[in-house]
């Protein structure tokens, strides 16, 4: 498992069954800090700062030392300060900013980042690198982890993708957005996977316009992709409508289970592409159109399930 089974966990989830999916989202508790922390620490590694003189041999540098400096360079500079604190050790500093600091956003930063690098970075490490920077967490680890003590901790974010994204419903999450993403993370669907975590990052932000129109542009392209990778024929300016006329018209969906899918074909066409077509996508007017969240969320999960649906699809049918 990924976590440890011990009592007081089990006691915590004993205790929040029948609480539902209840998240918060504007701070991350000091334990799980702590815990994010020594999951970085393991996962990336110490900072060697040398000899009594401070001297570290360039020769004998582990990979952890660059990895530290260059991530709190980055985040001081996305921040607009000029360190993330006054020691000469960057993990030093970025330890006790990450345990100080009271901004979600930034503590967010704090997190997505250095894990960005585990996943990115740090995975193609040999195990001489490892070894020397005392890294002993391997990247799939860490990130099940995270995500793990999240959920937890019911603060309502996950890693997925290089990002994090926020949760609104721990099954939703993990059935129907994670396999979006993971279907998308096929090069071949580059653009709708570019659109699609744009989408959750509006979301994240509370851009609830910005995130209807992504999540309707990556269903779109999605579909988009699909003819391509088929050469079926479309116009660039077909509309969503018209694109799943071609998808069901070329048997993407089983001919013996049309009748079945009739339903879906109606949500499709008037799920996400129409609440797009009545709100910020066409301009809002002299007024200023406010789009709840939950709207937001439903279009996302909507169009999430529909990529599963497609990609999956036409997988069983075989690429040409």
């Amino acid at each position: 498992m990924v976590l440890r089974d011990t009592w007081s966990r089990r006691k915590r989830l004993q205790e929040q069954q029948g609480a539902g999916d209840v998240f918060t989202y504007d701070d991350l508790p000091e334990s799980l800090r702590v815990q994010i922390f020594n999951l970085l620490r393991h996962a990336i590694g110490g900072f060697d700062q040398g000899d009594s003189w401070g001297n570290v041999y360039r020769y004998n540098m582990p990979p952890s030392n660059n990895c530290w400096s260059q991530l709190e360079h980055m985040l001081a500079d996305d921040f607009g300060i000029f360190g993330l604190g006054p020691h000469r050790n960057p993990l030093q500093n970025f330890t006790e900013f990450f345990m100080q600091c009271q901004d979600i956003d930034l503590l967010l930063d704090c997190v997505e980042l250095p894990f960005r690098a585990i996943d990115r970075v740090v995975r193609e490490w040999s195990a001489d690198d490892r070894r020397r920077s005392g890294a002993d967490t391997y990247p799939d680890d860490a990130i099940d982890r995270l995500n793990a003590r999240f959920l937890e901790h019911r603060v309502g974010y996950q890693y997925e993708s290089g990002r994090i994204i926020k949760v609104d419903n721990q099954m939703l999450h993990a059935e129907v957005v994670t396999p979006a993403l993971q279907l998308l993370s096929d090069p071949t669907f580059a653009g709708p996977n570019q659109e699609f975590l744009a989408a959750l990052d509006h979301l994240r932000h509370g851009r609830t316009k910005e995130a209807i129109v992504e999540a309707a542009k990556s269903f779109e392209s999605t579909m988009k992709a699909i003819c391509d990778l088929n050469s079926w024929g479309y116009q660039p300016t077909d509309t969503a409508s018209r694109l799943i006329d071609v998808l069901f018209s070329k048997g993407l969906i089983p001919p013996y289970l049309q009748s079945e899918f009739t339903a879906l074909k109606s949500v499709l066409e008037s799920g996400a592409p129409t609440i797009r077509n009545k709100t910020p996508a066409h301009g809002q007017g002299a007024v200023p159109v406010a789009v709840p969240d939950y709207l937001a969320r439903y279009v996302i999960n909507s169009v999430a399930a529909s990529i599963v649906l497609m990609v999956e699809a036409h997988r069983r049918q075989g690429s040409p």
